[in-house]
C-alpha cells in the first residue's frame, strides 16, 4: 500500500485502543496496513469484511476476530451485500475504521463502487466513533458513490501535511479531528 505501516500507526496512535473494544474494519489498502499495526495487540475484537485482513489477524489467538458473512467480491477479497450489512446492523460497537476511494469537504467520504460503500457506510453507522484513513492522493478526490459527509467524520487520518489547504477545507466542512 501507497501509505504503508507509518500512517497506520499514526492511526493507532490516534486513541488508545482498550482492551474489550470491538473495532470494524472494512476492506482497502491502507485498512490491511492498519491490521498489520494490530497483530501485536490482544484482548480486542476486530470485525471485517476483509478477508485477507481476518486471515491475517486470526493467527493472533489473543484476537477475537469476526469475517463478515456475504457475497464475495472479485476485484478485493471482501464480503459485500445484503447479507453483510444486515450482519453489521447487529453490532453496535466501540470504532469503525474505513478507507475511501476519495475524501472531499463538499462531497465527503467517497467510494468508487456501490456494494463498497454500502458495507462502508453500515459501519460507520453503527460505532460511537467513526474514522477515515486516506492519504494525500485521496484528498479532493470524488467518486460515484457518498459512503458519509464529511460532518460526519469523527477523526481523519492522513499524510498530508499540516496546513495543506485540502485538510483545512475538510475541517472547515465539519470533521471534528484531523492527524497528520
Amino acid at each position: 500500500p501507497r501509505w504503508g505501516l507509518a500512517g497506520a500507526e499514526a492511526a493507532l496512535k490516534l486513541r488508545a485502543i482498550k482492551p474489550g473494544q470491538v473495532l470494524m474494519i472494512d476492506a482497502g489498502s491502507t485498512t490491511q496496513a492498519l491490521a498489520q499495526t494490530l497483530l501485536l495487540r490482544t484482548d480486542i475484537q476486530i470485525i471485517t469484511n476483509s478477508v485477507s485482513i481476518a486471515s491475517a489477524l486470526a493467527s493472533n489467538p489473543g484476537l477475537d476476530v469476526v469475517l463478515l458473512g456475504g457475497r464475495i467480491a472479485q476485484e478485493m477479497p471482501a464480503t459485500y451485500g445484503d447479507q453483510t450489512v444486515a450482519e453489521i446492523g447487529r453490532y453496535h460497537l466501540d470504532v469503525a475504521i474505513v478507507s475511501p476511494v476519495g475524501m472531499d469537504a463538499r462531497t465527503g467520504a467517497m467510494d468508487y463502487l456501490w456494494h463498497e460503500a454500502a458495507v462502508a457506510r453500515a459501519m460507520l453507522e453503527h460505532a460511537r466513533e467513526r474514522i477515515v484513513l486516506a492519504d494525500r492522493s485521496k484528498l479532493g478526490q470524488t467518486s460515484r458513490m457518498q459512503i458519509c459527509a464529511a460532518s460526519a467524520v469523527d477523526v481523519f487520518v492522513t499524510d498530508a501535511a499540516p496546513g495543506d489547504k485540502l485538510v483545512s477545507q475538510l475541517q472547515s466542512a465539519g470533521v471534528k479531528r484531523v492527524l497528520h
